[in-house]
């Protein structure tokens, strides 16, 4: 079988960098995008799954350090739909098993270390790279 591609989605008009300091909910017109985040109490939600959806990516990138928990989730009406691995300093962790959530660790320091979560999904699943300054960054639900 040939390689055939099943969808094609703009970047957001060419607003391709945008700033998360509070929840969001993220639509298809942000596929492609880079998000810079501040570490919060707060949620963004990934977009419904769906066949148009196909394709859809985006990375978002920690901005600033704090002691507060980030949480990236599915959609609410998706249920668990996550997958991921998770790279640190000297471990990869991975799951089989389907996840609503995925939380960022607050840190409770000033750092600037980089951590970086790129979402990626098929239309049926989300696909999670995770990679962080330390071991263990992320939890999952």
């Amino acid at each position: 079988m040939a390689n055939v591609r099943i969808n094609s989605l703009p970047s957001n008009k060419y607003q391709v960098v945008e700033s998360i300091t509070e929840a969001k909910k993220l639509e298809m017109k942000d596929s492609g995008k880079y998000f810079m985040y501040d570490q919060g109490d707060y949620t963004i939600n990934l977009p419904k799954l769906s066949t148009e959806l196909a394709g859809w990516n985006c990375l978002l990138i920690r901005r600033s350090a704090g002691s507060a928990d980030m949480k990236l989730k599915a959609h609410e009406d998706d249920g668990a739909k996550l997958y991921y691995i998770e790279v640190g300093v000297a471990i990869t962790t991975s799951t089989n098993t389907a996840i609503t959530t995925i939380t960022a660790t607050g840190t409770g320091t000033s750092s600037t270390a980089p951590v970086q979560m790129k979402a990626f999904t098929d239309g049926s699943y989300w696909y999670l790279y995770l990679a962080a300054h330390a071991d263990n960054y992320f939890s999952a639900a």
